[in-house]
């Protein structure tokens, strides 16, 4: 014969076995599948060969400028923006700990006192309490397995957007300094063109104390000379600005290194001969549209727990619990009570909410594919404008370079010609500006060329693969 002290406990395990064999569920997420391209439209990069991978870690050592690797180096180590997307990240984590802690089984444990007295006469008394409590909703529908799912689609997430944050601003260091160096060249050829008025000025000057020119003549070389002196704080304030940016980008900048980025030095080389091979599926690696990946698979799982909300709930509690007059016998066996309980709800009518929250969840869901797609479109984009941009220039180079080497032949001709007295002075300083401008043509098409190359690599996603997440923690650490 049962007892019926047993009774409850029987009770609840026979629901638990008839919940269970009757309406086990698993819940799976898999992202549904969507179409990547197949083929680029835009045609590849000159000089650069398609039979291996792309190197995408570290891609900005091919620039062979020790310099711009320290920047970079520092960058990861101290910037601000990685710094927070870091510490969003090492939340997600603790987040990820914790998102199951509802459905695991709980414990309390309480001790009280308290005393009472007569107000007509001098007895009093006084009482102790002591209760042990403990409860558990086991995981019948697989809530439990889709709400971890969703923390590790978060933690996912925030480390994409925090590889995504490496990957912004190693690109964005490597165009602020190419920016500087076309800055410093740019100044350079403007303090050339000035020197250049400058001669003319002096020459408009004798020619009128000799007669052969008006003031007329002399007027308008003080004004090209004023025009071109006009360009030359713009360049400056140019300067400055990287430096500044860089100076934000990088966290912290020694007095060596300003120097260095003061001083002006050619551009880095651009690579050649190098191998690059660019699969549609490339772009799935990309650190923002896996981030964007991992938002379609919470709403996946938002869904998911929304229908699950509308399943019954069971609930297994216990407790142990003795009260006395005396502390001492608190804690005796012969007086303790113990209790065992289980207890199913089901929500019958909750005037179409719980629908309401299933229906509001799909959409969410339709948001995050519609999301996602657009996501990767930008990605396809973003790579087609840098391979077009970047076959552009190097198309461009050759005609460039044509046009320089025709300059400086001409300009060598007329000094020649003006020493021999054939050509007069005009001809002459109008074959040097020629010059310089051809010049500023090449050096900004070089530039041009390294700037599209960066941005190939920024629109891969490449720059975060070989980096170790524990180093930056411990940079963070010791910053």
């Amino acid at each position: 014969m049962i007892s019926s002290k047993r009774w409850p406990m029987l009770a609840g395990l026979a629901v638990t076995s008839l919940l269970n064999a009757c309406a086990q569920q698993s819940v799976t997420t898999e992202l549904p599948g969507l179409s990547y391209q197949q083929q680029w439209q835009s045609p590849l990069p000159q000089g650069l060969a398609t039979s291996g991978p792309m190197l995408m870690s570290q891609w900005w050592q091919q620039l062979n400028d020790p310099l711009l690797n320290q920047l970079i180096e520092q960058t990861l180590a101290h910037n601000t923006d990685l710094r927070s997307a870091l510490l969003s990240y090492q939340a997600a984590e603790i987040d990820k700990s914790v998102a199951t802690a509802d459905y695991r089984p709980k414990a309390s444990a309480s001790l009280s006192t308290s005393q009472s007295k007569s107000l007509t006469s001098s007895a009093h008394s006084q009482s102790y309490g002591l209760g042990i409590s403990a409860s558990w909703e086991p995981d019948l529908w697989g809530d439990v397995a889709s709400r971890a799912n969703t923390a590790e689609a978060k933690l996912q997430q925030s480390l994409q957007q925090l590889h995504y944050s490496q990957v912004t601003l190693i690109a964005e260091t490597a165009s602020s300094y190419l920016s500087l160096r076309l800055s410093q060249f740019q100044l350079v050829q403007a303090q050339h063109l000035v020197a250049l008025r400058q001669q003319a000025l002096e020459i408009r000057q004798w020619q009128e104390t000799a007669g052969l020119v008006t003031q007329l003549d002399v007027a308008e070389a003080k004004t090209s000379l004023a025009q071109a002196q006009a360009n030359l704080p713009e360049y400056q304030d140019s300067i400055r600005q990287n430096i500044n940016r860089l100076s934000v980008l990088v966290g912290e900048m020694s007095p060596e290194q300003r120097t260095q980025l003061r001083n002006y030095q050619v551009l880095p080389s651009l690579p050649v001969n190098g191998q690059i091979d660019i699969p549609a599926n490339t772009l799935r690696q990309r650190p923002d549209v896996k981030a964007q990946e991992f938002a379609v698979i919470q709403s996946i799982e938002a869904v998911a727990q929304a229908k699950i909300a509308t399943y019954p709930s069971f609930t297994l509690s216990g407790g142990i619990s003795n009260s006395d007059n005396h502390f001492a016998d608190l804690f005796s066996l012969d007086n303790l009570v113990t209790s065992i309980g289980a207890s199913l709800s089901y929500q019958i009518f909750a005037g179409g909410q719980l629908q309401a929250n299933i229906d509001t969840a799909k959409l969410s869901l339709e948001q995050s594919l519609v999301s996602f797609r657009a996501t990767l479109l930008s990605a396809q984009e973003d790579v087609e404008n840098a391979l077009s941009a970047l076959n552009k220039a190097q198309l461009q180079q050759p005609s460039y370079l044509a046009a320089q080497d025709s300059a400086q032949l001409a300009a060598d001709l007329a000094q020649h010609q003006y020493e021999a007295g054939f050509v007069d002075f005009d001809t002459l300083m109008d074959s040097k500006e020629s010059l310089l401008s051809a010049q500023t043509s090449v050096f900004n098409n070089q530039t041009n060329l390294l700037s599209y190359w960066v941005a190939l690599y920024r629109a891969l996603g490449g720059g975060w693969q070989e980096l170790s997440l524990a180093e930056q923690t411990n940079n963070e650490g010791n910053s």
